[in-house]
């Protein structure tokens, strides 16, 4: 190919990727200097070093003339509509340090000509359509930091070879059919992500492989034809997904299969699986099993009493099944168990008395079978048992006084039975009526019922409203939705004391469709869960209605991630109790109503990811309380509003990625509590204001992508992380400038937020809660040599509502125990920041 310039090979770009339906091109096939081309970076001699066209609409394949960029440093072509093949030709730019396709429909093989970049740190290939091996030839990239390529159809083992990465610090092969195992150097290298209810806590996903362990393990043989015994009996063939079962390969590395560091079996989960047959007592042979979960399968037949070898397991899960005949009575020999789910089978007799042996069971679940006889008084020898379900069975006779000593009980069903008498009196302070199910019965000493109602008619109406609307015959999750059963107990749904729905959590499970505005009249509504944390894959399309504007007692609003189309309706702005509107990659457009504005209790306003246009609204100067506000990603334009200097408590402040202009704003010092600042990519100018030096708690900053002068303050160098990008500022002369004070937010602060957030008031021990006493004199406050928090311990304590975000500001805590409580909702995601954090219990609350 003749030598080709950097314009020309830009050019070649845009005319291979549909450069004229480009969202924004601004500049491109112009006259302008190259760096006046979006997302376009050039040295001091005019060669690009960056470029950076995400989500802006790129279609067709990739042209081989990008190879001719001999200067690229950074490549970033994430979230488009490219195909094809990526070409091999890239593995001539040398100098590149990131290499971003991720997010595209990019086939073929991942090429090993790319292996030749040995300066690269970051190689992002995830979410595409990449097949065959990882090539070997990747283990010559020594400085590689980040490699991403999950959600491929990657195959085969994982390269021994990239044991060499040895600066690798992040790893995503899930979602990919790879087998085999990870280097056994890298175990404990990797922080991994993990997910809550709330949000996906980014880090690392080994795919489920485990980390090689020595080839020689004399147990190894048996375990191996155990499972093998267990293949044959169940339909191994049919299964949905039996990866490497009856393969050569490790058996660690079988579907489903988890195994110790000497090779033994400690757990097999094969759930919804398509499992068939009778379980064989050869099971019993796993001895070392912990956890065992086979539920949502067509298995039949009795259970083993083999089974009851498997005194090590902490976690049987054999529901939604047909298993017939008794439940074994030698299940009171596994005294380590946690949690017993045995509902929704053919199994029928008496309850055995033995499981009252089971004083480690936390959860005893038995509904919808066919077992009859009296409930056994030993259950109420399970002292830590929190959820007792014998729903829908044919008991009969009394419920057993004994009962009363189920101390930690919350969840108790009783109900389709035939049984009379009273339910123990005690139990009625402890158990959530609206999560259990009493048949009628009254609570001993009542004088009238105490069944709370199943359920609010125009609730129930508007659930099947969604249900219909997003294909719930198709959900992943549908549990009982459209059944007579109570709606509370209808899978994702809560409700409160008068069955009006408060709580709905559907978030990645596959709804399809448009939002029907029949939600707007689940006025009781205070967190809706409708989210993909996997951003782009949501199948929610069309507008959000405005309807929702109705839900007046919701707290949390949560769409992120979807196919939504069109304008945020103005009519959010009246949903004065909102705390997180997250609205994030949602594919909407228009402009952002300045009625947001009101939601004066706001603490989360993330709208990035979006292709909202038009100007920052002034009015999130009102916004008073929020903390964390997220604009990125969009096509923004306008200057950044001065108004933002009101927002005292705002911690999270990211514009990057959108058209601003002008300058920085002097008032933004006056956001002393800000930690991040992500103003990349934008068309800023000017010097940075030096009144910024007062962001003492800055510890993130992007600039880059500006046409920022000046220089950063000097206070910042030291504080800022390495993740941090000033855009080739220097730091400033430091010798004028004050050192930060100790953090802003002090721990008292945040024990003090936690109080009133928690109903400290009603706290059954509060002692020198809020005093001026040194915090380890506060009930259950530890505290270190410099007087941080490193412990806080409040068990049983009545502590209810939710918990403060504030409360990661604790950044020295290391234990924190709210066991058996009342608290409702999430864990702050903020809590993923605890890097101290050893011991976290919240076990026994909502």
């Amino acid at each position: 190919m003749p030598t080709i310039s950097d314009r020309e090979a830009l050019v070649a770009l845009y005319n291979a990727t549909d450069g004229p339906n480009w969202r924004v091109s601004t500049n491109w096939l112009s006259d302008e200097p190259l760096d006046e081309w979006l997302g376009v970076k050039t040295d001091d001699d005019g060669r690009v070093t960056e470029l950076i066209l995400s989500s802006l609409g790129l279609s067709g394949e990739i042209p081989l003339e990008l190879s001719r960029l001999a200067n690229l440093q950074k490549l970033n072509l994430s979230w488009n509509d490219l195909n094809g093949a990526i070409p091999t030709e890239l593995g001539r730019l040398v100098d590149l340090r990131e290499l971003d396709l991720s997010s595209n429909v990019l086939t073929g093989m991942i090429p090993r000509e790319l292996g030749n970049l040995s300066r690269l740190e970051v190689l992002d290939l995830g979410w595409n359509e990449l097949r065959g091996p990882i090539p070997a030839e990747l283990s010559n990239l020594t400085n590689l930091a980040k490699l991403d390529l999950g959600s491929n159809g990657l195959t085969g083992p994982f390269p021994s070879d990239l044991v060499k990465l040895q600066s690798l610090n992040y790893l995503d092969i899930g979602r990919t059919p790879l087998f085999g195992c990870l280097p056994d150097v890298w175990e404990g290298r990797f922080e991994l992500r993990f997910v809550d209810i709330d949000v996906v806590h980014d880090g690392s996903d080994l795919g489920g492989l485990p980390f090689c362990v020595d080839p020689y393990v004399p147990d190894l043989p048996t375990s191996r034809e155990t499972l093998v015994t267990l293949y044959n009996a169940i339909d191994g063939p049919n299964w949905k997904n039996g990866l490497n079962w009856l393969t050569t390969f490790p058996i660690g590395t079988w579907h489903g299969v988890k195994i110790d560091g000497r090779g033994r079996v400690i757990e097999l989960r094969l759930p919804d699986n398509g499992l068939s047959g009778m379980l064989p007592p050869e099971l019993g042979l796993l001895t070392h099993l912990r956890v065992l979960e086979l539920h949502e399968n067509d298995l039949f037949g009795e259970i083993p009493p083999e089974l009851r070898r498997l005194t090590s397991l902490e976690r049987l899960d054999l529901s939604v099944n047909r298993l017939s005949g008794s439940i074994p009575s030698d299940f009171g020999l596994l005294t380590n168990l946690e949690k017993l789910n045995l509902h929704i089978n053919e199994l029928s007799g008496e309850i055995p008395p033995e499981l009252g042996n089971l004083r480690s069971l936390d959860s005893l679940s038995l509904w919808n079978n066919r077992l009859s006889g009296r409930i056994p008084p030993e259950l109420g020898d399970i002292t830590n048992l929190g959820r007792l379900d014998l729903y829908g069975n044919s008991l009969f006779g009394e419920v057993p006084p004994e009962l009363a000593g189920l101390v930690w009980l919350k969840t108790l069903g009783l109900g389709k039975n035939r049984l009379n008498g009273c339910v123990p009196s005690s139990l009625r302070a402890r158990i959530d009526l609206s999560s259990s199910t009493l048949g009628g019965l009254l609570f001993c000493g009542a004088e009238s019922e105490v069944e709370v109602p199943t359920h609010s008619g125009s609730d129930r109406d508007a659930l099947v409203a969604l249900y219909f609307a997003t294909g719930g015959r198709d959900w992943r999750r549908n549990a009982f939705w459209l059944s007579e059963l109570p709606i509370r107990q209808w899978y994702g749904v809560r409700v409160d004391e008068n069955g009006r729905v408060t709580f709905l959590e559907l978030s990645n499970n596959n709804l399809n469709g448009e939002i029907p505005p029949e939600l707007g009249s689940l006025t009781g509504l205070e967190a809706l869960y409708i989210n993909d944390i996997w951003f782009g894959d949501g199948g929610l399309v069309g507008e959000i209605p405005p309807e929702l504007g109705k839900l007046r007692n919701l707290r949390v609003l949560s769409l992120y991630g979807q196919s939504l189309s069109g304008e945020i309706p103005p009519e959010l702005g009246d949903l004065s109790n909102l705390q997180r509107l997250e609205l994030a990659a949602a594919e909407l457009s228009g402009e952002i109503p300045p009625e947001l504005g009101l939601l004066s209790n706001l603490k989360v306003l993330s709208l990035g990811g979006n292709q909202l246009v038009g100007v920052i609204p002034s009015q999130f100067g009102n916004l008073l309380s929020l903390q964390q506000l997220f604009l990125g990603g969009n096509n923004l334009s306008g200057e950044i509003p001065g108004e933002l200097a009101n927002l005292g408590f705002l911690r999270r402040l990211s514009l990057a990625e959108n058209r601003l202009i002008g300058e920085i704003p002097p008032e933004l010092g006056n956001l002393v509590h800000l930690q991040v600042l992500s103003l990349e990519d934008n068309r800023l100018e000017g010097e940075l204001p030096a009144e910024l030096t007062k962001l003492l708690n800055l510890t993130y900053l992007r600039l880059e992508g500006n046409r920022l002068s000046g220089c950063v303050p000097g206070n910042w160098q030291g504080q800022l992380s390495e993740y941090s990008n000033l855009g080739g500022l220097p730091f400033c002369d430091t010798s004028s400038v004050p050192q930060s004070p100790e953090p802003l937010f002090s721990d008292k602060y945040a024990l003090v937020e936690f109080y009133y957030a928690a109903s400290g008031l009603f706290w059954k021990e509060k002692s020198n809660w809020l005093s001026t006493k040194p915090l380890d004199e506060w009930h259950g406050v530890t505290t270190d040599g410099n007087g941080r928090v490193t412990e806080l311990s409040l068990v049983d304590n009545n502590i209810s509502d939710e918990i403060p975000l504030e409360m990661s500001y604790l950044t020295k805590l290391k234990k924190l125990d709210l066991s058996q409580n009342r608290l409702e909702g999430m864990v702050p995601a903020e809590f993923a920041d605890l890097s101290n954090l050893e011991y976290l219990s919240r076990q026994g609350n909502r």
